[in-house]
């Protein structure tokens, strides 16, 4: 139980030192002074997540999705013609 209290403060506490901008929201934070992309915090707790095991299948769902786009994206460059052919 403890931890978790412990965790709550930190988190607290990173969004009490974040300085006010009016162009940017993290919704992490749920404060203005940076976006969710530029967040370290979230980042962080994100990989944590991942080394600790928890993310697994989404980790390997998107090396799938990213393996299989590079598989399309290399049949379609073979059925191309190549730029000597073309001045040929």
């Amino acid at each position: 139980m403890e931890a978790k209290e412990d965790k709550e403060d930190h988190l607290q506490a990173e969004k009490c030192q974040l300085g006010p901008s009016q162009d940017k929201w993290c919704k992490f934070h749920k404060a203005r002074d940076h976006s969710t992309e530029e967040c370290r915090l979230l980042k962080s707790h994100i990989e944590k997540l991942i080394q600790d095991g928890y993310l697994g299948r989404f980790v390997r769902r998107m090396k799938e999705e990213k393996r299989a786009m590079n598989d399309h994206n290399r049949k379609d460059r073979s059925r191309m013609p190549s730029r000597d052919s073309d001045r040929a």
